[in-house]
């Protein structure tokens, strides 16, 4: 004899199979569509469509052409000042140099040192600057690493600004 919940189970069972034959059934229409038609829509509702295109879908051309060559983007980074002024002006400046070196610098603001918002390391000040630059959009990842690695960085964000 079955009981309450083996029966409640089976029900539940028996339901997911029927989405699954239907949800296979609308996947091989969606192949046929997909092969019957020389032109998909990325936005089949618009057309009448309402089978949504594929995962793979990209735009002609593929990703890759969608990536601007240069965007412009803003650095803003806070230097420990336990580094001593020396090395503080020789870190701005190797940034600066490395950003010359794979873009353009655009704006460079050394604001100087600042109390911070909230202790970071159980320091209350650090040395802000901020850039301004253009560059290409693998650059900045690179950088964002660069400034994770670097001694003395207590702080780093780079956001791309609207065009």
């Amino acid at each position: 004899m079955m009981s309450f919940r083996h029966i409640i189970c089976a029900a539940a069972l028996i339901c997911l199979r029927i989405f699954v034959d239907k949800l296979f059934n609308v996947c091989i229409m969606a192949n046929a569509a997909k092969q019957t038609s020389k032109q998909q829509s990325l936005f089949p509702a618009m057309t009448g469509n309402h089978i949504l295109p594929s995962r793979g879908a990209r735009p002609e051309g593929g990703v890759k052409s969608m990536a601007k060559e240069k965007a412009k983007y803003e650095l803003m980074y806070i230097i420990d000042l336990d580094l001593g002024e020396e090395a503080v002006a020789a870190t701005a400046e190797k940034f600066k140099s490395l950003i010359e070196a794979n873009g353009t610098v655009d704006e460079l603001d050394e604001i100087g040192k600042k109390k911070l918002a909230y202790l970071i390391n159980d320091k209350p000040e650090g040395y802000y600057v901020l850039v301004k630059f253009t560059s290409g959009p693998e650059f900045p990842a690179e950088l964002d690493r660069v400034l994770k690695i670097t001694d003395g960085i207590m702080r780093s964000l780079i956001t791309v600004i609207g065009e």
